[in-house]
């Protein structure tokens, strides 16, 4: 079959519970995938940096759609980055509190930020692991920065009914993304992993039935709905295995890097 582009999400997909892989056999996988001259594309709704983090002998050769597709580095090139005009911004610097999130970072080119009072040490350095380059700011409003998108975390058992009401709150200026547990993301309605995707497609020449995607969850329905091959976790929500073309095995046993194995021996 025709394949050239192998992309995947992380959290709840390509790592395990733990943040890890088997690297030994993804640097097996990898020497094949370079061989069928096949493009590996990391995409995820975390900060490029931290990404990074987890690929670094791989990054001059490998591609990354980071921030649901808001910010695009091929080949440690970047290609673009999103920007969530002024006006949007400033809206949601006003309602964004008032929803009560235990998290607020909003994400920009340069770094994250979040608000100096909010966290405590321990939690800091939690949202440092996903925000590798991040700053604590008095107040949303004296960020000088591209923003590209917010992320907020919420109770579990409360984030599904909080997501609708700040979508409704935000209208058609954001698309309101379930990123897992409590996690949810503010993003521009045309950026999102599908759209990153094929940015590097194009950028790279290839055509959308060369295309195979792994995703968990809500940030990962449209590109595994355009994907010619697309695969969801067993620990996957309901959504995303509707969308998906088959369930594979979950996370926490390498299920994503046996599935690559035999789609390179097709």
């Amino acid at each position: 079959m025709p394949l050239k582009l192998i992309a995947v999400d992380m959290d709840g997909t390509f790592l395990d519970d733990h943040k890890k892989y088997n690297e030994g056999y993804f640097s097996q996988l990898f020497k094949r995938m370079q061989q069928q001259k096949i493009e590996f594309v990391v995409a995820s709704g975390n900060q490029y940096e931290q990404l990074f983090s987890f690929f670094t002998n791989y990054a001059p050769e490998i591609s990354f759609v980071a921030e649901n597709g808001g910010n695009i580095v091929v080949h440690q090139k970047y290609l673009e980055h999103a920007r969530i005009p002024l006006r949007i911004v400033n809206k949601v610097n006003r309602i964004i509190t008032d929803f009560c999130p235990s998290f607020i970072a909003a994400c920009g080119f340069k770094s994250a930020y979040i608000l100096d009072q909010k966290l405590s040490q321990e939690e800091y350095e939690f949202a440092a692991f996903y925000f590798p380059k991040i700053k604590k700011v008095s107040s949303f409003k004296e960020i000088d920065d591209d923003i590209i998108k917010y992320s907020l975390d919420f109770p579990r058992k409360d984030a599904r009914i909080i997501a609708s009401q700040l979508q409704a709150e935000l209208g058609s200026d954001l698309k309101v993304v379930p990123t897992g547990g409590g996690g949810i993301d503010f993003i521009l309605p045309e950026v999102h992993k599908a759209n990153g995707i094929k940015r590097v497609q194009e950028f790279l020449n290839i055509a959308d039935n060369e295309v195979a995607a792994f995703g968990d969850n809500g940030n990962d329905v449209e590109m595994l709905s355009k994907a010619n091959y697309s695969f969801a976790m067993a620990n996957a929500t309901s959504q995303v295995k509707q969308v998906a073309k088959q369930v594979i095995g979950d996370n926490n046993h390498e299920s994503v890097l046996k599935t690559i194995d035999q789609l390179l021996a097709v």
